[in-house]
């Protein structure tokens, strides 16, 4: 309730006031001293009552803001996103002697993913947070050597997914950050067509199936921006088999990707 009436005091000392210092009653971490860094941005920094005053000046708050600041007290939300090219791997098809692969019927495949969250402060150097992620990847068909003389050539497939996951972030250095994500939730296909030779069918059905993912990221945070490069691993269930395709028999999907992007904070 102070940090917030503080915040409050601080919104009104306006831009005319950097710094700004308005001092509130001690709390549990020490007094509140709020500041503007960037105006008309106010920003809020809690320091222990045994601070010297050389920790007091304007390089400690401006080195501190990030770990002790009220951007990290309160926590935020964030907006991101990212690109990726995704690898296939998994069997779709076993006519007795041999698997084909995923892979080798469509080429690596890139994607866009939009993710939205949340995190708050965890022990000293820690963040955790929940986030939804909307993902869509697109991948071109490659032609594959069925029989002697047959090719078989499948048109693009596209794959939507929508996950609800949990992350952790780590920061290790001034502006630089580890995080992992766990997620589960649903993949859509839309249906993929065919061509062999004079033939045409459909080859996979449009269908939707359960799907979980994870992966690490390594980023840099720059106030209210951060960006960040990063590998997964999802596993899904496969599409359904067309109806013009019945020998098919479609398995767990497996995508490895690799994926850059931003996010945005509030």
């Amino acid at each position: 309730m102070i940090s917030a009436l503080c915040l409050a005091i601080a919104l009104l000392a306006g831009p005319g006031t950097s710094p700004a210092e308005i001092d509130a009653a001690p709390g549990p971490l020490g007094t509140w001293t709020f500041r503007t860094r960037l105006d008309p941005t106010p920003w809020a920094i809690p320091f222990p009552e045994q601070a010297t005053p050389q920790e007091k000046d304007e390089e400690f708050y401006r080195k501190s803001w990030r770990k002790h600041g009220a951007f990290s007290e309160l926590g935020y939300l964030f907006a991101g996103l990212l690109v990726r090219e995704t690898m296939l791997r998994g069997d779709w098809y076993d006519d007795g002697l041999e698997d084909d692969d995923y892979g080798d019927l469509f080429k690596p495949g890139t994607g866009l993913v939009v993710e939205l969250g949340g995190m708050i402060p965890y022990r000293e150097d820690w963040r955790v947070g929940l986030y939804l992620s909307g993902g869509w990847d697109t991948y071109e068909g490659d032609s594959i050597e069925v029989s002697p003389g047959n090719d078989l050539e499948p048109d693009e497939m596209v794959i939507f997914t929508g996950l609800l996951g949990f992350r952790g972030m780590l920061h290790f250095a001034e502006f630089f950050f580890l995080e992992a994500h766990v997620a589960g939730g649903v993949v859509y296909y839309e249906a993929v067509d065919y061509t062999m030779g004079a033939a045409e069918g459909e080859l996979f059905a449009s269908s939707v199936n359960a799907a979980g993912e994870a992966g690490v990221r390594f980023g840099i945070e720059l106030v209210y921006i951060q960006f960040e490069i990063g590998i997964g691993y999802r596993i899904q269930g496969g599409p359904d088999r067309g109806e013009d395709a019945q020998d098919a028999d479609p398995e767990l999907m497996h995508c490895v990707f690799v994926e850059l992007g931003g996010a945005l904070r509030f």
